[in-house]
């Protein structure tokens, strides 16, 4: 599994002062534009621009998938302490997959 740095990456001073209602927007806008970044370069599978996460330390290390429909690559975020994962480049495309579907049924979960 390939992992890349950002491309538009975050800048410190302007999120560390948000509410966390405004943090997370701050992020989601982030995510976006370095999604429409990954699509202008190719990447336009159906995974582009999901986020996946696994605990490290006290937070998470964060990356974005990148689908270019035929492999999976990993864009690693830079958002709040930017942990990095030291076996993400072991990951399988059916490890990505199973996080991914993880993911959104946490979140449907506790969405009621």
């Amino acid at each position: 599994m390939k992992i890349y740095a950002t491309e538009i990456p975050t800048v410190w001073e302007e999120y560390t002062k948000l509410p966390w209602s405004e943090s997370e927007a701050y992020f989601e806008s982030n995510r976006a534009a370095n999604e429409k970044a990954v699509r202008d370069i190719g990447y336009r599978g159906k995974y582009t621009g999901e986020i996946v996460r696994t605990g490290v330390a006290d937070g998470y290390a964060t990356y974005m998938v990148m689908d270019n429909q035929r492999t999976l690559s990993l864009m690693h975020m830079d958002w709040v302490d930017g942990y990095e994962f030291q076996w993400a480049h072991r990951w399988t495309k059916k490890d990505i997959l199973d996080m991914i579907a993880r993911s959104k049924a946490m979140a449907k979960l506790f969405s009621k």
